[in-house]
């Protein structure tokens, strides 16, 4: 069977043979077997996996005319390379040696697959002759911390933040930083990428990221949102995405903002106002509320504790005026605030000094204040002291003016200053403040042209404007007037002025007027009558024996017939009285003697001021001086100044120049010492007798 079959195949391959041969001899047609046999393309070549930017090869060898072509959608990623040019299409001519042709690939990374088919015609016949298809690339993304310096500062250099080298692994979480200054919580971060990522936050986090490309190292500062900021402490993931896929996620922590808390009383940690409501500070007094604020949760407050027999202890209302704005309770406002508040207080009529202490309280403060005291509740514990701004309001003082000057002093120098036991002011339907200060009425009576050198008086309320009255009680408006009040430094210390030069003819031996300090309102705080009437001046010295008062050694004084006498009126007081100082008179009848005499605890100049027919030297404590000796200073350190110190006591000695034939010498000491005015020794003349 089979040998049949095969034998009716070779009869048939036979006869079709023969067919060709009769055809052949029968007619001459052309020759194109080489069309179809010797159509030379070169194997396919496939490569799935090329890296941009490698050139790809293969041969070619064709027989007859041949073009190489890169499609249209393709040309953008593989190109043709012939010579320094790229194509799209290359042709030529039949080869009789093998030619290479060169791919060029793009550099330029792609997340796709970019594909080619090379295309090769050969006569009328295309085949595709190599398939490439260029390596995608996976999308990543890489976080890297702030580096942190040793004090846990962020790190920063050259203007920029410094990053940590290693990026957060999955295990690690970063933790946002409170920014006391910007008041918020941030952390800084550099993400790098390789391709155009968004992100996702917590509800409570957010960044500015300023670039129009997230490709490559992108800095990054997360902060919070303050509208949305947790109480307590809470985590959250931040997803860095391409579309909807999650490519990183990175663990982040916020601390709780409960404990977030800032106040601040225009720099205060203390406050002293005086009975009529005026803080005082150092050099200067003001009626105007004391501006702060506070900052931090809803629930942070200030709280106010008086102090009294069993200590501190809060209250709703006070003596102090506590006034805080508003919580901001609209919806999205910030969940950390600042809130103005401001202090002052009421005028106070009591003697005695009453205490409160404003407490600062954040959202962590203990709800029953109390536990921030001490057990005894007399003080604020140590912990708390941070949080405390004690508030002391002075008792109404006794008076409303005190003179400086010693009462000794004042008498010295001619001036007389009493309360006044009735009504001064005439009936002008004045009116007095209120607080008992209509009690505040003086007598001031000067009687010495030198009244005015210890004429220097405080006043314990501050005061808004002065008025000066005549005797009538009608207000004097003329700048020239006998009587005003000459202010010393700040607003608190000053004069009252009585100036008998103002009168351009001659002044009256008597005459009075009043000084009225009034307050904001108009309203009289104290009254002065103010009474100038002209000395009366004895014609001769007039003494009062201060030996046994001066001399620390009141026998050796009797052994050396030494006598202190004070000069109070005379010809001699009115030569030496241009400083108000008390005068004495020392004399001695024994010649090279020395005494210690009581001084005040510091002097602070010796002058001497001999006379022509006076004593070439005095002697006060080793010290020599003369007529020409002038000031004798000594730098003291502590002080800054030039002093010359004494303590306690002074020696004085008195010695004859030897040849000298008179028998009275005197020589005038002026000692400006301390304000001890039994002690003190302004005008000391010095007589050595020896008649």
């Amino acid at each position: 069977m089979n040998k049949k079959i095969y034998d009716f195949f070779s009869l048939l391959s036979l006869a079709a043979v023969l067919f060709a041969g009769i055809s052949c001899e029968q007619t001459d047609p052309v020759d194109d077997s080489s069309d179809k046999d010797t159509v030379s393309f070169p194997e396919l070549v496939k490569e799935t996996d090329v890296e941009p930017g490698t050139l790809l090869t293969f041969t070619i060898q064709p027989d007859k005319g041949w073009s190489i072509s890169i499609p249209v959608e393709s040309f953008e990623w593989f190109k043709i390379l012939d010579g320094k040019f790229k194509v799209q299409t290359l042709s030529g001519v039949s080869l009789k040696e093998p030619k290479t042709i060169t791919i060029w690939t793009t550099e330029e990374p792609s997340f796709a697959l970019r594909s080619c088919e090379v295309k090769m015609t050969i006569g009328e016949e295309t085949r595709t002759v190599a398939e490439y298809t260029l390596r995608a690339e996976g999308r990543t993304v890489e976080v890297y911390p702030v580096a942190m310096t040793e004090d846990g500062r962020f790190s920063y250099a050259d203007g920029a933040y410094v990053y940590d080298t290693e990026p957060l692994s999955d295990d690690e979480t970063v933790e946002l930083v409170w920014d006391s200054n910007e008041r918020m919580y941030t952390f800084p971060i550099e993400v790098k990428a390789n391709f155009d990522w968004t992100v996702e936050w917590p509800e409570w986090a957010r960044a500015d990221v300023n670039v129009e490309t997230r490709v490559g190292d992108v800095p990054v500062d997360i902060y919070s949102v303050s509208s949305k900021l947790p109480m307590t402490e809470t985590e959250g993931e931040i997803k860095f995405k391409h579309g909807d896929e999650v490519k990183k996620t990175i663990k982040v922590k916020i601390p709780g903002s409960q404990d977030k808390f800032v106040y601040n009383l225009s720099g205060h940690t203390s406050l002293y106002y005086d009975h009529a409501s005026y803080l005082h500070g150092e050099t200067s007094y003001s009626k105007e509320p004391v501006q702060g604020y506070i900052y931090g949760p809803e629930t942070s407050r200030v709280a106010v504790l008086e102090y009294g027999a069993d200590g501190y202890e809060e209250v709703e209302t006070s003596w102090i005026d506590l006034v805080t704005s508003e919580w901001d309770s609209v919806s999205g406002s910030d969940v950390l605030q600042t809130r103005n508040i401001s202090v002052s207080v009421q005028r106070y009529a009591g003697a005695e000094d009453r205490k409160a202490m404003l407490l600062f309280l954040s959202a962590m403060a203990p709800a029953d204040v109390t536990e921030m005291l001490t057990a005894d509740r007399h003080n604020i514990k140590e912990e708390y002291s941070g949080f405390a701004v004690s508030v002391v309001q002075a008792g109404r003082p006794s008076e409303f003016i005190t003179f400086e000057a010693e009462p000794a002093d004042m008498e010295r120098a001619g001036i007389i200053f009493v309360r006044s036991e009735s009504d001064l002011l005439p009936n002008k339907g004045l009116v007095f403040a209120d607080g008992g200060a209509d009690d505040w009425q003086y007598e001031l009576s000067y009687v010495k042209g030198t009244a005015s050198v210890r004429s220097a008086f405080y006043i314990t309320e501050p005061y808004e404007t002065i008025v000066v009255l005549d005797s009538e009680g009608n207000e004097v408006t003329d700048p020239e007037h006998w009587l005003y009040y000459n202010p010393l430094s700040d607003g608190l210390y000053g004069q009252i002025m009585m100036d008998m030069s103002k009168f351009v003819t001659d002044a009256p031996s008597k005459i009075d007027g009043y000084v009225l300090f009034k307050d904001e309102k108009g309203k009289i705080l104290s009254a002065v009558h103010c009474k100038y009437e002209q000395e009366v001046i004895a014609s001769e010295d007039v003494l009062v024996d201060v030996s046994a008062k001066f001399f620390v050694d009141m026998g050796a004084a009797l052994d050396a017939g030494a006598t202190i006498y004070e000069i109070i009126s005379g010809p001699t007081y009115i030569e030496h009285m241009e400083t108000a100082a008390p005068v004495y008179l020392l004399t001695f009848t024994k010649d090279n003697t020395e005494l210690e005499i009581n001084t005040s605890d510091q002097c602070f100049l010796f002058m001497c001021m001999g006379k022509a027919n006076g004593p070439e030297m005095v002697t006060v404590d080793g010290q020599n001086y003369s007529d020409t000796a002038g000031y004798l200073l000594e730098w003291d350190e502590q002080a800054g100044t030039y002093i010359r110190p004494y303590k306690g006591t002074t020696t004085i000695k008195m010695t004859m120049p030897v040849g000298r034939e008179e028998n009275i010498m005197e020589e005038v000491i002026q000692i400006n010492s301390s304000t001890d005015a039994d002690a003190r020794i302004m005008n000391l003349i010095c007589v050595l007798d020896l008649r």
